[in-house]
């Protein structure tokens, strides 16, 4: 994110890869964490997971409104109630209504992600039918959250739910010790080779890559990327596991980072540092390894206790 104070072709090229990416991945592994939560979810830790990701989306408010200096009543209000979305917070909307959906809809969601083919199947018609309704004219800036809305900036539920989906799935598939790791690479070629056959065939490729909503072909290589990730995953799962406590530890805390992040950003935008291309890489490696370096400390010493 904080790539994002300067303005050069590496920093663009960083940008594109992690746009692509980054929200589809992240929901994959909120899916994955979810199945792996050892109590039942009540009404009461519900609601302190949306509160916390309300205060982070709060937090972002609060800075963009004092960046641009339109701090009026009007202006927080419209953001509050989600008339209007800051940038860099979308997707903490986004994971609430996912929080949301998964406590009401636990069992059918539950079921669909027992069997790949489920999961295909419930995520194909979650995506077309969420495409249908973008492209239909019905919108206000709640269905722009749920189904979206063209060049409309939200990641909207209905289209990004199989990424949700295949979390789930995955962490049911490798809990019963039936990782397949040429399973997982046949799927990704499959994928992959879509991609590519677009790729090479289609003039119109890049209209074809669309975010606001996500296109078809998005979808795809979204699908493709996440399985590359997988892959490695699985091939490293010793090397994850001999440091696991540096992993799990500072992700533990991915909102406070994110918090910092957003801070440091908006800072560095006040006083001008767009021009001062290495200064944004700097402080992005600086920033990320002083923050792990604490909350791994912190781990170790309550460990040690």
């Amino acid at each position: 994110m904080l790539l994002r104070v300067a303005t050069n072709q590496a920093n663009d090229v960083i940008q594109n890869l992690g746009n692509t990416i980054c929200f589809d991945l992240f929901l994959f592994c909120s899916g994955a964490a979810l199945f792996h939560s050892k109590k039942e979810k009540s009404v009461k830790s519900l609601l302190r997971r949306i509160w916390l990701l309300y205060f982070a989306y709060f937090i972002v408010v609060i800075l963009s409104l004092l960046e641009i200096r339109t701090f009026t009543l009007n202006e927080l209000l419209n953001y509050l109630f989600l008339i209007k979305l800051p940038g860099y917070a979308e997707f903490l909307i986004a994971f609430i209504l996912y929080d949301i959906i998964y406590f009401f809809f636990k069992s059918p969601i539950s079921w669909i992600s027992n069997a790949f083919w489920k999961v295909l199947l419930a995520g194909l018609l979650s995506f077309v039918f969420g495409s249908l309704l973008a492209n239909s004219g019905l919108h206000n800036s709640i269905t722009d959250l749920i189904y979206g809305q063209k060049d409309v900036t939200t990641f909207p539920v209905m289209q990004y739910f199989i990424f949700f989906l295949l979390g789930l799935f995955y962490s049911k598939y490798k809990g019963k010790g039936n990782i397949d790791i040429k399973t997982i690479s046949l799927i990704t070629i499959i994928a992959g080779w879509i991609y590519l056959m677009f790729f090479f065939f289609n003039a119109d490729f890049l209209n074809m890559l669309y975010r606001w909503p996500p296109s078809g072909l998005f979808m795809v290589n979204n699908f493709f990327l996440i399985g590359i990730f997988v892959t490695a995953a699985t091939l490293l799962t010793g090397f994850i596991n001999r440091f696991y406590l540096f992993f799990r530890i500072p992700s533990s805390y991915s909102l406070h980072l994110f918090y910092i992040h957003l801070m440091v950003l908006y800072v560095l935008r006040w006083i001008g540092v767009g021009a001062w291309v290495g200064l944004s890489y700097l402080v992005t490696v600086i920033l990320i390894a002083s923050t792990f370096i604490y909350y791994y400390a912190k781990a170790k010493f309550k460990e040690n206790k």
